[in-house]
């Protein structure tokens, strides 16, 4: 019977990991989608914290595993989207655990089914970024330390070593486990071991870093990206004060950008399904809490702490991606209604059932959007090869940026320190209306939904070198 079981979980786990590598893989990004994801890209190939390839502090974790996926010739959409379908693999492992279910389980298959179809999960699983690794990580080590009954010492130490990886994976996810560490190491039998495991699963990324750096270059870059995200471009409640605007940007972030939810000007589909999966959280929430659940403050308190965290102080507003780790969490209460509501009369299991399947239905509707280019890329194509060196350029320092490292030829000018009236082609909301008609305008749009950073660019290219252009002079 052992064996049975054992072949059913591996056939089970194996055509899991080939849905997911199908969805993937077909969907997988290849191109710039946005300043930090160009940054990853770079660091993959030159790793390098002081030029911010990435930016501080480096994520190495990631970097090192994506290498491990970047065979030569391989395009590096195909690598970043492999450590994608592996996280989203170990996100899937991670909410069974939670649940306390296997994939073998009809209830095992329905979380694997929520996880697979959430839409951030989706898109963030193709991007060149290690959001959705972090999550799978942190998640993992939040069941390992709360739950009573994986509580074993190896377990709890092995708990602990992945807390001092997800640093190296996502240094910003670590609020999310601030409580369930310090309880672990207050339950730990050998107080001194739980302490070394912590510091060696710290020391085994980050001193490779440092001696790859230098000490001093490290230092110095960890003081400037720390303070500037603090204090100048992080987004955080020093930047962005406005707090209301900051709590309908988090609860968009989780209902419209997490689950593909109705904000307004969306598609009324998305209100049918977000009110049904509200109906699920509803009835999951009165589930759970009808029975004893491990370890279920713990984890509410922590969703607490990581919510005040990226509320003050992470840039919520434009980046809804913050919230990604709070999805696999939120998704245990759905999952639960489903699991009711699928048991019940023929008219709920219906209703369920298509709610499911509107979920997928929006959710690859999306991913299939994300293979498309954004707006900033769409813009870096129309003027590759359209340019020269001396064709002036106009917009912010991380547009120019982007299209530098894009191709993009030209004499690039910071509309912060030269007139925008002055340069042949402007990238942005810069030029003031009386230079309006001097200038031809074209707009650049991807749906914010896929990626809130820059979802729709003007580009303004002076009339008069236009006219020299189709002229031949």
């Amino acid at each position: 019977m052992a064996r049975t079981d054992q072949h059913k979980q591996l056939f089970s786990w194996t055509l899991l990991a080939l849905i997911t590598l199908g969805t993937r893989l077909a969907t997988r990004v290849g191109y710039h989608a946005d300043p930090d994801s160009l940054r990853f890209l770079q660091g993959l190939y030159d790793f390098d914290i002081v030029a911010l390839q990435p930016h501080f502090p480096g994520y190495p974790v990631f970097i090192a595993l994506a290498r491990l996926f970047d065979l030569p010739g391989w395009d590096p959409s195909v690598t970043f989207a492999l450590v994608g379908s592996l996280a989203t693999l170990l996100t899937v492992y991670g909410v069974l655990r939670l649940l306390d279910t296997t994939l073998t389980a009809a209830d095992g298959v329905l979380a694997a089914y929520l996880v697979l179809f959430t839409p951030m999960i989706w898109t963030m699983g193709v991007r060149h970024m290690p959001d959705l690794l972090g999550t799978a990580v942190a998640l993992i080590g939040l069941v390992l330390l709360v739950r009573r009954d994986y509580q074993r010492e190896s377990l709890l130490l092995l708990g602990i070593g992945v807390t001092g990886l997800l640093a190296g994976v996502r240094l910003s996810y670590l609020p999310l486990l601030a409580i369930p560490l310090l309880i672990g190491l207050i339950r730990a039998p050998r107080k001194g071991h739980a302490v070394a495991v912590l510091i060696l699963s710290v020391a085994i990324w980050l001193l490779p870093m440092i001696l790859d750096t230098g000490p001093g270059a490290f230092i110095e870059a960890a003081e400037r990206q720390s303070s500037g995200h603090f204090t100048d471009f992080g987004g955080t409640i020093g930047t962005l004060p406005d707090l209301d605007l900051r709590r309908v940007s988090l609860l968009q972030g989780i209902v419209a950008d997490g689950f593909g939810g109705y904000w307004r000007g969306r598609p009324l589909i998305t209100l049918l399904m977000i009110v049904g999966l509200l109906g699920l959280f509803a009835r999951g929430v009165w589930w759970i809490f009808t029975r004893d659940i491990d370890g279920l403050l713990t984890i509410a308190l922590s969703m607490v702490v990581y919510i005040a965290w990226i509320l003050l102080y992470q840039n919520v507003v434009y980046q809804p991606r913050h919230v990604l780790p709070l999805l696999p969490l939120l998704l245990a209460p759905i999952w639960a209604g489903a699991r009711v509501l699928l048991s019940r009369g023929w008219f709920a299991r219906l209703a369920t059932s298509l709610l499911l399947a509107l979920l997928a239905v929006i959710s690859t509707t999306l991913a299939l959007q994300h293979r498309g280019p954004t707006a900033i890329a769409q813009v870096a194509e129309y003027l590759r090869g359209e340019t020269g060196d001396e064709t002036t350029i106009a917009s912010t320092r991380l547009i120019t940026w982007q299209l530098q490292r894009a191709g993009v030829e030209g004499r690039y000018s910071d509309v912060d320190s030269v007139a925008a009236t002055e340069a042949a082609i402007v990238v942005g909301w810069f030029l003031p209306d009386s230079a309006l008609d001097r200038y031809q305008r074209l707009d650049f749009y991807h749906n914010p939904y896929v990626n809130r950073i820059w979802p729709e660019i003007p580009l303004w290219m002076r009339r008069v070198d236009i006219d020299r252009r189709v002229s031949g002079e």
